[in-house]
């Protein structure tokens, strides 16, 4: 239930956003606070949904991005632990260089970072990552901007 919902405020927030009703910075916030929001709330008050550690995050994952400009029909990342709330994020975007990010329950939360990548000048990006119930799924909102421009993107991520 909760998937259908960010998938439907997300779809709707974006097309919003591409009619020029709702302004990108507005967008974006509206995305964080509701992600926010709904892992706070948790799936159907479980307590489960706050256990998460940085080892049920560590590994690779592949599957897709899509995004308002480049989307990646296969998208792979990796996450590695680098202490016990922090992690790497590699392959994010289809980057090269690793995204810090910091694990709170099911959740790694990546703060707005410069990452030196050969392909994008300037290129920066946030976003939350968040593990699903089932511990197999990653659902993902990033924000990049390249620049000055900028690429809201939504993805899911399986296990491999």
């Amino acid at each position: 239930m909760a998937k259908k919902l960010v998938c439907f405020v997300f779809l709707n927030g974006y097309n919003l956003m591409r009619t020029n009703n709702l302004k990108p910075v507005a967008f974006s916030l509206l995305m964080l606070f509701f992600s926010a929001f709904n892992m706070a709330k948790g799936e159907k008050g479980s307590s489960a949904a706050q256990k998460s550690s940085v080892a049920e995050f560590a590994g690779d994952w592949s599957g897709e991005e899509k995004c308002q400009n480049i989307s990646a029909p296969v998208a792979r990342i990796t996450i590695t632990a680098k202490s016990d709330e922090m992690v790497y994020v590699s392959g994010l975007y289809s980057t090269v260089g690793n995204v810090v990010g910091t694990v709170k329950g099911n959740t790694i939360t990546i703060p707005r970072q410069i990452i030196p990548d050969p392909l994008f000048v300037n290129f920066r990006i946030e976003g939350t990552l968040t593990l699903a119930r089932n511990k197999k799924t990653i659902n993902a909102i990033i924000i990049v901007s390249n620049n000055d421009a900028r690429d809201y993107c939504s993805g899911t991520y399986s296990k491999q």
